[in-house]
């Protein structure tokens, strides 16, 4: 039957319920602003009952868990647009550079200067004994092809310093995945330990959100979460983190193009491939787009 002690156990079994709810919750508004933070529900439920005779009675109630609340299909979309917004940004940025070498809005740009100097073979045609005219010419094309010297320069600097932000980017991506496989074996650890580590596990899997997302700014990627709790990331079929494991990507001298650089992936068993034309998107798709497509149209 029934006593004081079963009356005071269920009190203090609603009593503590109730607060580990409105510490929840608490948590919740605490963080509101709080980048990637997922909001969390206390999953209540009842205890089991005591089967006797002649009474049946409960035993009060628990929560069983901290669930963590998100939306997939968001975040997602979230981490797709982060990549294209940051390849778009990062190929403006680089295309500027090159652009503000020509300046023809202003003026004083190739179009400007290939105007003057064809007109200055008319006033020759037109008047070929004026030295003047010959003077003109001649300093004229001195000055378009020191202007066409300067832009040849100063786009193949602005090709190295982009192989210099490749090997950055490149760094940020393996240590970014580093980061996520390691995760990866925190949260299955975490979500195996039972209820009372939960609330750990959506800590983790918050600052795993953010890291892909992270990743995502840098490079395209692909990626999904299986039942274990362990996200999967690859780039065009070359996995960059498969379950507790990572796998590096690295750079070398393209074979084709010695100012461009090829970036490979090195998988299990010393396996390597280059991988460059997989690179699309984020910041490290737009280097690549400026190093091999935009950068050498210029000088062809």
């Amino acid at each position: 039957m029934i006593t004081i002690d079963n009356i005071l156990q269920i009190a203090d079994s609603a009593m503590t319920t109730n607060q580990t709810a409105m510490n929840t919750i608490s948590e919740n508004v605490a963080n509101v602003n709080t980048p990637f933070y997922n909001s969390e529900n206390p999953v209540i439920t009842e205890n089991p009952a005591v089967v006797g005779s002649p009474y049946t009675y409960g035993t009060g109630v628990n929560v069983s868990q901290i669930q963590r609340t998100t939306n997939d299909f968001v975040q997602s979309e979230v981490n797709n647009e982060t990549t294209n917004n940051s390849y778009y940004t990062t190929l403006y940025q680089g295309l500027g550079q090159i652009q503000n070498l020509f300046n023809d809005q202003s003026g004083s740009g190739f179009s400007s200067q290939i105007s003057t100097f064809f007109n200055d073979f008319q006033n020759i045609a037109d008047n070929p004994s004026n030295t003047a005219q010959r003077t003109a010419i001649l300093s004229d094309a001195n000055s378009l092809t020191g202007s066409i010297n300067n832009a040849y320069t100063t786009i193949m600097n602005t090709m190295a310093g982009t192989n210099t932000s490749i090997k950055g980017e490149v760094q940020q991506v393996n240590s970014l995945t580093s980061q996520i496989a390691s995760l990866n074996r925190q949260i299955t650890y975490a979500l195996n330990s039972g209820s009372s580590t939960s609330a750990n596990a959506n800590e983790l899997q918050d600052e795993q959100s953010q890291a892909i997302n992270s990743l995502s700014q840098i490079v395209n990627i692909s990626y999904y979460t299986g039942g274990n709790g362990q996200t999967n990331i690859s780039i065009g079929g070359a996995s960059l983190v498969n379950g507790i494991s990572s796998y590096n990507l690295s750079t070398q001298v393209d074979p084709s193009n010695s100012a461009a650089l090829d970036i490979m992936w090195n998988g299990p068993d010393a396996s390597s491939q280059s991988i460059t034309n997989s690179v699309t998107g984020g910041s490290l798709g737009a280097y690549v787009n400026l190093e091999q497509v935009q950068g050498p149209s210029y000088i062809r």
